[in-house]
């Protein structure tokens, strides 16, 4: 299982010139998008790596499985897939850090003791 799984990663990661290029400016995009948006570097340097893999799974999931988003453009193709491969893994880091935001709310709101005000 683990063989198998650094196997993907190592085949995911094999690219061309043009895809490096490509993930690379649009990874630095969204770096940038997320640390305007939240303030955070924290957050921008968690989401940059798992929008990277996001992305070059999704251009090697289309291409083995043919799936074309342009017609004829294999180029455009490309930058397509990496872009909705970063998309799906943004939403996904979104969710889990709301998840972990609720929970760590919840976890917060039982530890806190009342107080006088709302005992009475």
């Amino acid at each position: 299982m683990i063989h198998e799984i650094s196997d993907y990663l190592f085949q995911i990661i094999d690219v061309s010139t043009f895809v490096a290029a490509i993930s690379l400016c649009l990874i630095a995009f969204a770096y940038w998008l997320v640390r305007v948006m939240t303030d955070s570097i924290l957050l921008s340097v968690t989401y940059t790596p798992i929008m990277l893999l996001g992305g070059l799974a999704a251009n090697d999931f289309f291409n083995k499985h043919f799936i074309v988003v342009i017609q004829q453009d294999s180029d455009s193709n490309t930058v397509l897939n990496i872009a909705v491969g970063m998309l799906i893994a943004l939403v996904v880091m979104l969710i889990l850090t709301r998840v972990v935001y609720a929970v760590s709310e919840a976890k917060a709101r039982a530890r806190r003791t009342p107080t006088a005000a709302e005992l009475n």
